[in-house]
């Protein structure tokens, strides 16, 4: 089972209200290889580019204390490209 996070813009004042905590489940490494980078594009802003929301996306990681490259890349397009065994 795989979660993805997108919608995640609408919910990063409530994540950084509550803390580093809830940041765990996408950024620990027990869970890292089971979560999709989504973006809701183009739910919250059609004049939104992508790489804004991966900027916020890199913002959260480093806020949240538990930022590791790897994770970052796995959840960005590593998780991705093993489901839709693009590597092979």
């Amino acid at each position: 089972v795989y979660a993805d996070i997108s919608g995640f813009q609408k919910a990063v004042p409530m994540l950084k209200a509550k803390g580093k905590k809830t940041f765990e489940l996408i950024f620990s490494e027990q869970y890292s290889d089971k979560i999709l980078f989504g973006s809701d594009w183009p739910l919250f802003s059609v004049m939104n580019p992508i790489q804004n929301d991966i900027a916020l996306f890199m913002q959260l990681s480093h806020d949240s204390g538990l930022h590791d490259q790897q994770t970052v890349d796995k959840i960005l397009s590593l998780n991705a490209r093993k489901i839709l065994e693009l590597d092979s």
